[in-house]
């Protein structure tokens, strides 16, 4: 299912409507489902996981440079977390699944290890779609699947701004593979 922006009904926001029949973004949605009380009680869930990966301790040995590295990534990806459950948007920005959700590099890591614990170079992607199929997550690491996210064109602004040359590169292939890709609604004004 292909999510469409438009007007919640409940919050009057402008977000992807993930509910046709009550025009409901998924936020709202789940809240509609669950209840409130029930997401409450997953917020502290998720605090609570964040406690123990950061109490967590290191088995093997790395390298001074590596394990400082670690730490920033492990430390922007709680930030970043921690964000998307205050402001409610811990879904997947691809297609709104809230489930099995996992950080995508947008500029992968083995391209630029400096972008590697960027914030504005990881977006939130699921693992696994709600009906079963490849997450998010692997459909991005797939040119074949990247065109038809939600988010490809928010994620080909934030790849043009920080890694233009890696930008043109994703673009000389996605057209080779025959997908017409108007860099003009890439250009941040």
């Amino acid at each position: 299912m292909i999510s469409k922006k438009g007007v919640c009904s409940a919050c009057g926001e402008e977000r992807y409507i993930v509910n046709r029949k009550h025009m409901c973004c998924n936020q709202c949605n789940t809240i509609r489902i669950n209840g409130a009380d029930r997401i409450a009680e997953k917020k502290k869930k998720y605090k609570k996981s964040l406690q123990s990966v950061s109490n967590s301790s290191k088995i093997k040995q790395k390298s001074k440079s590596l394990s400082v590295r670690d730490k920033n990534y492990d430390k922007v990806k709680a930030e970043l977390i921690q964000d998307a459950i205050d402001d409610e948007a811990y879904v997947c920005k691809g297609c709104g699944n809230p489930n099995s959700l996992s950080l995508s590099h947008l500029v992968r890591r083995s391209r630029s290890s400096d972008l590697a614990d960027a914030k504005e170079n990881m977006t939130f992607h699921c693992l696994v779609r709600q009906d079963g199929s490849e997450g998010c997550h692997q459909r991005w690491e797939s040119y074949l699947e990247i065109y038809w996210l939600d988010d490809f064109d928010d994620n080909m602004k934030i790849i043009r701004r920080i890694e233009p040359e890696y930008y043109w590169l994703v673009v000389g292939k996605l057209r080779e593979l025959g997908f017409e890709i108007d860099v003009n609604s890439h250009k941040e004004y």
